[in-house]
């Protein structure tokens, strides 16, 4: 599968300035109709459905979930990006020797630390489960997501978890497989191309939009603990449009 981002169309983008909205069940759900790869569709669905990073997507086992006739429970999902700082050292930037984060003068080439001194902070990684979960069954992505349960017990995803291949090997290939849909992508969702957060943001503003929740609920569906993380994904824009009277789906039509 050809790196994408080798061919020079490679762009990082940002949630905050590249989703604006929320584009609607019915333009979500033609969108996953057209994507012709099922593994695509399947990641898709699953990150949408969970408002997952992709690591975290590529963590998740069929017995996680808990299907009824009208829901589905989601227990024991692993939490990315939970750290905590355990020391701090004072890196010598000319020579790089370490140091104690009181120390002033370097003991192996003797520069001054307090203004050639560099703060090095070391983390350790905090084991997370989000709290338990529900989204219906009624929505279109997740027959697709359901059938990849039932298809495949243990690891939803063990194409992209490789034994003999790095972790960083299922990032990469998920992201190939989202810019190999990216005309269809595009053509429902404006957006410069797709990404693998994607799922994730769109889904925050979907949330926000369809269920109308506010920041405390949508904390306790994603797991996401920090208001700034929540409003980065979450932005209710349609929602305040509405509420004041304004027609933002003519204004859209118009304004394209």
């Amino acid at each position: 599968m050809p790196r994408i981002w080798r061919k020079g169309e490679y762009k990082r983008l940002s949630v905050d300035r590249d989703l604006l909205d929320w584009c609607g069940w019915q333009k979500f759900s033609s969108m996953l109709s057209e994507i012709q790869k099922p593994l695509t569709k399947d990641l898709i669905a699953t990150a949408f459905s969970v408002m997952g990073r992709i690591t975290e997507v590529l963590s998740l086992r069929s017995e996680m979930f808990n299907a009824n006739s009208n829901s589905v429970l989601v227990t024991g999902m692993p939490v990315e990006k939970r750290w905590k700082k355990i020391k701090t050292e004072l890196v010598c930037r000319r020579c790089g020797t370490v140091h104690e984060i009181y120390d002033t003068v370097c003991k192996s080439c003797g520069a001054n630390l307090i203004s050639s001194g560099r703060k090095h902070f070391l983390t350790q990684k905090i084991e997370m489960t989000r709290i338990p979960f529900w989204f219906p069954t009624s929505e279109p992505q997740t027959p697709i997501l359901l059938e990849r349960i039932k298809t495949h017990e243990g690891l939803l995803f063990p194409e992209l978890n490789r034994a003999d291949r790095s972790l960083r090997y299922g990032r990469v290939t998920a992201y190939n497989l989202m810019r190999e849909a990216d005309s269809v992508v595009q053509k429902y969702i404006n957006v410069p191309h797709a990404w693998n957060h994607l799922w994730l943001a769109v889904r925050g503003h979907c949330i926000g939009e369809e269920y109308d929740m506010d920041e405390l609920e949508i904390k306790n569906f994603s797991s996401r603990v920090k208001s700034e993380t929540v409003s980065k994904y979450v932005k209710k824009r349609l929602s305040y449009a509405r509420k004041m009277g304004i027609d933002y789906d003519n204004l859209e039509r118009n304004s394209g």
